[in-house]
């Protein structure tokens, strides 16, 4: 709770069915993360997408592995928005 308001977690999901694939450095809860960094990637048939932190934060869960098959929807991350982010 900040200043008598909750910040909500955020969650971060697949937006496309692929395999998700971590960049350089796979990432661990408590690990930093800047707005729009790169998390990982959705690799489909024909296309590759970045998965980015929507904002600024702190990793609380990460709830795929290296390699594993991502649905549509799927929860990838849950971050802890900065303290700043949140207002």
């Amino acid at each position: 709770m900040e200043d008598g308001v909750e910040v909500m977690p955020i969650r971060v999901v697949a937006e496309r069915v692929g395999v998700f694939r971590f960049g350089k450095h796979p990432l661990a809860p408590g690990m930093k993360v800047t707005a729009n960094q790169v998390l990982g990637t959705l690799k489909g048939i024909s296309v590759q997408d970045q998965v980015t932190a929507p904002r600024a934060g702190t990793i609380l869960t990460v709830d795929i592995k290296d390699g594993e098959i991502a649905e549509f929807g799927r929860l990838l991350f849950t971050l802890e928005p900065a303290p700043d982010e949140g207002k």
